[in-house]
């Protein structure tokens, strides 16, 4: 693959990609325009060929103009240069695929063919787009602070357009008003580049894409960005302009499915506000790097509801898909062995981690529920160890090492779920094992599947009807729905849901590879009744829970 030129050599956008640039100027406002003739800077086209443009916008230049206003955007420049172009070919045209805030600058990719619009829009939407951000904030981060850490809450926009962190009603209606978005999920990655006369310079990456996530996360950190006039102070703002810009952008190529690398180096003057020096860019550009959040502002912990979870498992009406279902086939997915060291993370009260010693296997069970944990210790046996530790942090066990890590009926519990990972892959021995068992994201997603029945004459055949698949979400749990109709107070918990291919991806960014993967039906039986068979036929047809094993990659081994 050929390597795209720098634009410039005083800060344009560079990249990695296939080359196809025919050394246009700088697109400005044409004279034949019918909009109103406001100054607007120009913009440099990165690159381009017959299915994406890249585009380098600067700050005070819409990206789309929005419907029902006339103001010169990204997009309807584009389109005056690029008129005589479409016409000629019937499915080509120029679609946006994403947008930045007016007054940010960085990377912009548009669509130049219907095939390359319907790729690109649902590889942004799956997260397989990479994008960074520098970010210039008020307030010097403190040398206490963390330098690398993230960010993660509820963002819900409000009627004049000012989005903000919520907290979530747990026991209360989580249901918008009328003429209000409901609160969505918002996770943000951050790492300091310099701080200084009072000020901090994060690079940023975002897991999700909200409207004005970086904005929103930073201001409520104590660090709002130079010249936000929604989220800032009021006062001086030296670089007369938003301090935020999107300086890489990858994705994976319509036409050829390799990846293209584009990155776009921010102003001098984000490094000198900073007191610090603008370094030497990078002969190829940074992958990754970022931890995931420590703490997440969202109480995922079952301390609230333990007494409630404990009587789903050992109760006086257990459910007997933990020991008839979920419980065997983790255990025929671990393959353990005697003197094996297993760490059961959200292990409960320990049901687990007791079927474990009942093989001889020196097991350790964590979770951040106390009451849990005191019910685990209390029910043994002996020889079993119980620690109270996040399943995104494992600081109770950080320093020891495991043959095996389980997890079992958590994960869909716990956000994100690339810190449960992450640690999970510090603490397996290399070659060690990660089991998992979840409900099935494909057929069993909470409040996305239900089931249905078709008529047709006498024959009366059930389905699994699936409303949403493929976008990750967030959803409430009433754990005493029963309680609640006889007018008690609601006790959630949340569910994330996500699609198998986020699981896939994480595991493999972590350090994993998948080696098995089985998919479990409901093992009751429906006795009696003329629709018996037909429930029983579907149940076995359409699997309840997910179960997966995954190795550690042995770094040496793999050499």
């Amino acid at each position: 693959m050929k390597t795209p030129r720098r634009r410039s050599s005083s800060g344009g956008a560079k990249g990695r990609g296939p080359q196809r640039r025919s050394g246009r100027p700088p697109v400005r406002r044409g004279p034949k325009s019918g909009r109103p003739r406001r100054s607007q800077p120009s913009f440099r086209i990165v690159y381009e060929d017959a299915d994406v443009l890249v585009v380098d916008k600067p700050p005070g230049m819409l990206s789309a103009t929005p419907q029902g206003r006339r103001e010169d955007s990204v997009l309807s420049l584009l389109r005056e240069r690029f008129g005589d172009d479409v016409k000629r070919r019937r499915e080509s045209g120029l679609w946006i695929i994403h947008r930045l805030d007016r007054d940010a600058s960085g990377l912009l990719v548009f669509a130049r063919s219907r095939q390359a619009f319907s790729w690109l829009k649902e590889d942004f939407r799956a997260r397989r787009v990479r994008r960074q951000y520098h970010a210039v904030t008020e307030g010097a981060q403190r040398e206490d602070e963390p330098a690398r850490g993230g960010f993660q809450s509820f963002l819900k926009e409000g009627p004049a357009g000012r989005v903000e962190c919520v907290e979530p009603d747990r026991t209360g209606d989580a249901a918008p008003a009328p003429g209000e978005d409901r609160a969505k999920l918002a996770v943000s990655f951050y790492e300091v580049l310099a701080t200084g006369q009072g000020r901090t310079l994060f690079l940023m990456r975002m897991e999700s894409g909200r409207k004005h996530q970086l904005r929103v996360h930073l201001q409520d950190a104590g660090h709002p960005i130079v010249g936000d006039r929604l989220y800032g102070k009021p006062g001086e703002n030296p670089l007369r302009r938003l301090g935020l810009h999107a300086s890489l952008l990858a994705f994976r190529h319509p036409a050829t499915g390799r990846e293209v690398v584009f990155e776009s180096p921010p102003p001098p003057e984000f490094w000198k506000i900073c007191g610090a020096q603008p370094p030497e860019p990078p002969a190829e550009p940074v992958r990754g790097g970022f931890p995931t959040p420590g703490q997440t502002r969202i109480e995922t912990s079952w301390e609230r509801v333990a007494d409630r979870y404990e009587s789903t498992l050992e109760g006086e009406r257990p459910d007997d898909h933990f020991q008839r279902v979920i419980h065997p086939g983790a255990l025929r997915l671990l393959e353990s062995v005697p003197s094996e060291r297993v760490l059961d993370v959200a292990c409960g009260e320990g049901a687990f981690c007791r079927s474990l010693a009942a093989l001889d296997v020196e097991c350790v069970g964590v979770d951040a529920s106390p009451s849990l944990i005191q019910k685990a210790r209390a029910k043994g046996p002996e020889g079993v160890r119980y620690e109270v530790a996040d399943a995104r942090e494992l600081g109770a066990v950080a320093g020891e090492r495991f043959d095996a890590v389980t997890c079992i009926m958590a994960l869909m519990n716990i956000d994100p779920l690339r810190a449960v990972l992450e640690k999970v892959s510090e603490v397996l021995k290399p070659g060690g094992r990660f089991v998992a068992v979840v409900l099935h994201p494909a057929f069993r997603a909470p409040k996305q599947t239900s089931w249905g029945e078709d008529f047709r004459g006498r024959l009366r055949r059930q389905y699994r009807r699936v409303d949403g698949y493929l976008t990750p979400g967030q959803f409430e749990i009433v754990m005493n729905p029963g309680e609640v109709a006889r007018g008690g107070r609601k006790e959630t918990t949340w569910t994330f849901h996500r699609p198998l291919q986020q699981y896939i991806k994480d595991l493999a960014e972590t350090g994993f590879v998948l080696d098995r993967l089985e998919e479990w039906p409901s093992l009751r039986t429906s006795e009696g009744g003329r629709q018996a068979a037909e429930f029983n036929r579907i149940r076995r047809e359409i699997p309840m829970f997910l179960g997966f094993r995954a190795r550690k990659i042995d770094a040496k081994r793999e050499e």
